[in-house]
């Protein structure tokens, strides 16, 4: 049986106990748990007995299983290692027999992640909602094997951070998995020990000079000399106790005192007889033997009948052993608990030994394609009311199945469901999809009233509808210029659009006055974009006759009504900022009149009373573009008028600057001579300013005497010359080149001669 007294070994951190019985028989204690091994049955490697497996679609919040086996015991290598090495250490003849402890009972459990087997979540979940943490359930025998290495196997679902933390940690060198055995055995301990040591001669000795040669004692009395030795050392006794003095060791303690009531017997037989009762039993041979000492123990122990007892003087010289030394253990059986427990060790330092790749151990796991659906959501995000669409009835075909559902303004959401069908193992996605768009209130003689398209096919989940893939519809903004209406109060724009291919001839009109100055007309063509579209407007006075314009197509995405005489522009005007040094800003616009080619002035005034931009109108020539010209004078709180100089501006929004910088604008143009007969190819002008902080360039190529007019702009400050440089560089078709010299001027028309 295995024993707790010493020798105790330790060899490479195991400890080693012997056997009570035969002394080559030694015990291990369990290692601390690890991951267990498995030998291969095609290569002989071993194996970590470990592996994840996670799951591309979780189910019910769990997304990873860990499987893993534990162990305690020694590997082959340990072993034979152990075996050497005790058998130097405990100096035995041939090598000893090493075992495992045996154990009467065990438990184990599992701690990872914040949880612990046998112990539920303290957190509450509702169903259906998915779980929080990392490990969703543990599952393990409650018990370990219990012999040889006490192989435990455990099971781990985790969810998706669970398991992404698992595979990140078996690439290193621990693993979050806290193993805890808990583990039972029998063995025996020492209970106690007596070292008896006593001379016969001294003892007959004591005893002389206490009681005499032929006293009659009292059992008392002779108690008390027997102790007297003991506490004068005449007999020596050495009692060690390795036991509690308490309930639970009590049986010892008996044994214990029992042992030393013997050693008073045997004393009290070597030199006393006691005084027996008068009236005896005649008993012969052996039994007068046996109830002689039997009568003298009882008589010790009780007193006899009247507790006395005669001194036996002995012949020392007589006895065989003059003295007596001896030695009594005592040994008792208990019942030992033992824990071993560690955090499992992670793959990378194991698999590298074994020449494995770590993630040979981590599974990714795909839903079996039999099992599963071909799920397509159909939506739309249409504006069904702004489109005129009453429904979309949408097809889906999947192999030789297929499906209907209807989208509208109520359900635009649907969802079909297929079996799967599996092709080499995968199952197939693609599906084919086409719908048919149904309007409402739409007119069949101008367009049509269902569209279909053609089909697609898709291998999403989701199948996005996007009906003006097979139209536009476009917005057109139809909006009056202000102050046409002061003269004509009402005015019709006659919009129209005809594709004969596709069956459209769209014909509508938009009625314009002060209560609806503006009006949307919605463009339905066929394909993706806008498309070209014609109009007119008719021009209804009062007292003035109708004006109606020929038919017009758009060059833009509206249609804007100007007065019918001119072309009229409408010029913002922003005031400066800030204003508090300020009473009065003046601005003084104009531009070139349209018939006369004078000038048309305008002017705004700007107090801290009328800080709000303003507006002014101008009528322009046709066909040309706008150059404005503006004079801004400041009026100060404290009485000083600052007049800034002309700027210009092609643009129809001007903004008040404080600071004294003019924009200048040169117009440049050829003088109208052709090129032809001088075999001029090109015109190239250079103009540039320097200013004292910039510097402006510009190049213009003209290729003919009528090319229309280009602009340079620059700016200076107010008290600084305006004249810029001008270069003229003329090229021919024969590769003859002419380059003028530079000319200074502050001309605002520069005019390029066709010839030097």
């Amino acid at each position: 049986m295995l024993t707790l007294a010493p020798p105790i070994y330790v060899v490479d951190g195991v400890t080693l106990m012997r056997d009570s019985e035969r002394a080559d028989q030694f015990y291990y204690a369990p290692m601390e748990p690890r991951v267990a091994l498995m030998r291969q049955q095609v290569t002989g490697a071993e194996v970590p007995v470990l592996k994840l497996f996670k799951l591309s679609e979780p189910v019910d919040g769990t997304a990873g299983f860990l499987v893993f086996d534990t162990t305690l015991g020694l590997r082959p290598d340990e072993h034979a290692k152990i075996v050497t090495e005790l058998q130097s250490l405990a100096g035995l003849p041939d090598p000893p027999i090493v075992s495992p402890v045996p154990l009467l009972d065990g438990t184990v459990r599992l701690i990872m992640l914040g949880r612990e087997s046998g112990v539920p979540s303290t957190t509450p979940v509702a169903p259906g909602t998915p779980p929080d943490g990392f490990v969703t359930g543990i599952s393990h025998p409650a018990k370990p094997a219990l012999y040889a290495d006490n192989r435990a196997v455990f099971s781990v679902s985790l969810t998706q951070a669970g398991a992404t933390i698992v595979d990140r940690a078996m690439h290193g060198e621990i693993m979050p998995l806290g193993v805890v055995y808990s583990l039972q055995f029998l063995a025996l301990r020492p209970a106690f020990r007596f070292t008896i040591e006593a001379d016969w001669e001294r003892v007959q000795k004591h005893f002389e000079e206490t009681v005499g040669t032929s006293s009659m004692l009292h059992e008392a009395k002779i108690s008390t000399i027997i102790d007297s030795l003991i506490e004068d050392h005449v007999i020596r006794i050495d009692t060690a106790t390795f036991v509690p003095d308490d309930e639970e060791n009590a049986a010892v303690i008996d044994q214990r005192d029992q042992l030393l009531d013997e050693l008073k017997s045997m004393i009290l037989e070597t030199f006393f007889t006691p005084s027996l009762d008068p009236i005896t039993q005649k008993t012969t041979g052996w039994d007068e033997v046996a109830n002689g000492v039997s009568s003298l123990r009882k008589a010790f122990h009780s007193g006899g009948v009247n507790g006395l007892f005669n001194y036996n003087r002995q012949d020392v010289t007589r006895l065989d052993r003059r003295t007596f030394n001896t030695e009594v253990t005592s040994s008792t059986t208990i019942r030992r608990s033992i824990y071993p427990q560690a955090h499992l060790q992670g793959l990378a330092g194991m698999v590298t030994k074994l020449g494995l790749d770590v993630d040979d151990f981590i599974e990714e796991v795909l839903p079996d394609p039999f099992f599963q659906n071909r799920t397509v959501t159909v939506l739309t995000q249409t504006d069904f009311a702004a489109d005129g669409i009453g429904r979309i009835q949408v097809r889906v075909r999947y192999g030789q199945h297929e499906k209907d559902v209807v989208l509208d303004a109520a359900h635009q959401t649907e969802t079909v469901t297929f079996d799967s069908i599996v092709e080499r193992g995968v199952m197939r996605r693609a599906v084919d999809v086409d719908y048919t768009v149904t309007f409402t209130g739409a007119d069949a003689s101008e367009r049509p009233v269902r569209l279909t398209s053609p089909a697609r096919e898709y291998t999403t989940n989701n199948v996005e509808i996007i009906p003006r893939e097979l139209y536009t519809v476009t917005p057109i903004p139809v909006r009056v210029q202000p102050g046409v209406f002061a003269e004509y109060p009402q005015i019709d724009v006659q919009l129209r659009y005809r594709d004969d291919a596709r069956s459209i001839a769209m014909d509508d009109v938009v009625r314009l006055d002060e209560r609806t100055p503006t009006a949307t007309w919605r463009q339905f063509s066929i394909g993706r974009g806008p498309a070209d579209f014609d109009y007119r407007i008719r021009y209804h006075g009062t007292g003035l006759e109708d004006r109606q314009t020929p038919w017009r197509t758009a060059d833009e995405e509206q249609v804007v009504v100007k007065h019918p005489a001119a072309n009229r522009i409408t010029v913002t005007v922003l005031p400066p900022s800030p204003f508090d040094r300020l009473d009065f800003v003046f601005v003084d616009l104009s531009v070139p009149h349209p018939e006369t080619g004078g000038v048309v002035e305008r002017s705004v005034q700007f107090d801290k009373d009328h800080r709000t931009m303003q507006q002014v109108l101008f009528e322009v020539p046709a066909a040309q573009p706008v150059l404005l010209t503006y004079r801004v004078t400041l009026l100060y709180t404290n009485g000083v008028l600052v007049e800034l100089p002309d700027s210009m501006t092609r643009r129809t929004r001007v903004v008040v600057r404080l600071d004294p910088v003019v924009h200048r604008i040169i117009e440049v143009v050829p003088d109208g001579v052709p090129f032809g007969p001088s075999e001029l190819r090109e015109l190239i002008v250079d103009l540039s300013y320097a200013g004292p902080v910039d510097t402006f360039a510009r190049r213009f190529v003209f290729t003919a005497g009528d090319a229309p007019a280009e602009y340079f702009e620059y700016d200076l400050p107010a008290e600084e010359p305006e004249e810029y440089e001008v270069t003229v560089e003329r090229r021919y078709h024969n590769g003859m080149v002419v380059r003028s010299e530079p000319v200074t001027t502050a001309k605002r028309r520069f005019t390029v001669p066709t010839h030097p």
